[in-house]
């Protein structure tokens, strides 16, 4: 997993798989109900653009194992700060999980919790023919286990979502 990077296209609704640049795979995926433009706020349905560190194998009680989007990043933590949305303790604890490669902080005015998820029923399928999710990624079962198999629980991927 340590040559591999991930690319979230979100106007073509895939997710390519690269190791270094020879392109390896793409899958479709799903995204919320306003796709267009990056996640600013808690509840604001929008999926988060720019890179983020990926934890894989992270395991949601909604949609079982998955990977955990580290969002809010470094970059959402000073705009938000300078926006006053979030104050400079916050801020720290953004900055300091992501020195630690660990989960942000996700109950601030930015939001959280964001997943590259599946569904805890995993025979389910026709997971990415709509958006339905609250800003996650949405796969399809089958294509999130076979992306999870490439990882271990110590790597930390980066994920970069493009508008």
């Amino acid at each position: 997993g340590a040559h591999l990077r991930l690319v979230v296209r979100k106007a073509r609704y895939r997710l390519d798989l690269f190791e270094g640049e020879a392109l390896l795979k793409v899958y479709p995926i799903a995204l919320g109900p306003r796709p267009w433009g990056a996640k600013q706020r808690q509840g604001d349905a929008r999926t988060p653009e720019g890179e983020y560190r990926l934890i894989p194998h992270h395991e949601s009680p909604n949609f079982g194992t998955c990977f955990y989007v580290c969002y809010p990043g470094p970059r959402d933590a000073q705009r938000g700060y300078f926006a006053g949305w979030i104050d400079r303790r916050s801020w720290r604890e953004i900055l300091l999980a992501g020195s630690r490669r660990e989960l942000p902080p996700w109950n601030t005015r930015l939001g959280g919790l964001i997943l590259v998820h599946g569904t805890r029923e995993r025979d389910l399928r026709g997971l990415t023919a709509k958006n339905w999710t609250n800003g996650c990624i949405a796969m399809e079962n089958a294509d999130l286990l076979e992306l999870l198999g490439a990882f271990s629980t110590r790597d930390r991927p980066i994920l970069r979502i493009q508008p």
